[in-house]
């Protein structure tokens, strides 16, 4: 099982050579999908006909794509194009028969003069355990419901295909409509560490708690003189699944902000700390970020705490432009 993020970016794009002009629309570029959905978007040539659109998974080709849908703005756009009236092209994707994770789309368009122009997209998959799930192996009856931002919720307690899973429900305007934009396993995958999904991260908190101490020192604070070495925290599953999904918020709607607990979760503890960060420049390691941290006295006493005794941390990452979205959750049993 793999993780992921969606940044969802909207726009009437299109590419175009002299005689093909072009756009895919679906997948959206940074989109994260689920389940079956539409391939699509539209073509049109100013010389001859529309020979071929082939997709390309992974830069591996799949299969071609059929054209001749209506898409009146495509039309009133280029009313010349000699395949104006009817330039859409569509095909449905089982998007769970992918690893989840990230992978590329290229859809490619050929006119029978021999022109050729493409368009590619980035985007993510997230899946239940099973590709293909029957109505009966699917039970809602005893999910709960948890707000965690302004457009996201979670759906705990989703039981598919024997699974339970916790399920991240995002708004999409493209869709207009709520989709998953997330899957995480109540139970830890046997092929996941269960110290951390950030093991980066996690090891410079702990060497931090072993190097610093109880010392926070704060602008205008003196540090004290002996540290006292805080027990190193243990990695929580339950933890990495809340912190992971509050990452991804971030990542979705970019912002940094705190992140709202159930009450009942998986944890089998309390969540006595959190702390989140957004780092824009890629130079900034892990390290360097803890090393500021010091000076934060409010973020320094969360990591700090002497009460705490296991940790979860999710960090997603976006290319372009760069951004790390960091969500730490501090805990005791």
């Amino acid at each position: 099982m793999k993780y992921l993020i969606a940044v969802v970016l909207l726009a009437f794009t299109s590419f175009a050579s002299a005689e093909i002009i072009m756009s895919l629309e679906q997948p959206v570029n940074g989109a994260t999908v689920s389940g079956v959905q539409n391939i699509r978007g539209w073509a049109v040539t100013t010389q001859g006909v529309i020979k071929s659109i082939k997709v390309y998974i992974d830069e591996e080709y799949k299969f071609n794509v059929p054209i001749g849908g209506q898409r009146k703005d495509v039309s009133r756009a280029y009313p010349t194009a000699s395949n104006s009236a009817s330039p859409g092209y569509s095909t449905v994707q089982n998007w769970n028969n992918l690893e989840d994770g990230k992978h590329t789309i290229r859809v490619v368009v050929k006119n029978n003069k021999g022109d050729v122009e493409s368009d590619t997209h980035t985007f993510w998959t997230t899946s239940f355990i099973s590709p293909y799930i029957r109505d009966p192996d699917m039970d809602i009856s005893g999910a709960k419901l948890t707000l965690l931002g302004p457009l996201s919720f979670i759906m705990s307690g989703v039981n598919a295909d024997g699974f339970e899973s916790h399920v991240l429900m995002e708004w999409r305007t493209a869709a207009q409509n709520f989709v998953i934009g997330g899957v995480m396993p109540v139970e830890p995958d046997p092929k996941i560490s269960n110290t951390s999904i950030n093991d980066g991260m996690f090891n410079v908190i702990n060497g931090e708690r072993k190097i610093n101490g109880d010392i926070c020192y704060g602008y205008g604070f003196s540090p004290q003189p002996v540290p006292t070495p805080e027990a190193p925290l243990e990695g929580n599953f339950a933890l990495n699944v809340l912190a992971l999904l509050h990452s991804i918020d971030m990542a979705v709607y970019d912002y940094d902000g705190p992140i709202i607990i159930p009450l009942d979760n998986d944890f089998g503890g309390d969540v006595v700390g959190e702390a989140t960060w957004v780092v824009t420049d890629p130079s900034v390691s892990d390290q360097d970020l803890m090393d500021a941290v010091w000076f934060e006295t409010s973020t320094c006493q969360v990591l700090m705490n002497p009460d705490a005794t296991h940790m979860g941390v999710g960090v997603v990452t976006q290319d372009n432009p760069y951004k790390r979205y960091i969500t730490v959750l501090i805990g005791t049993k």
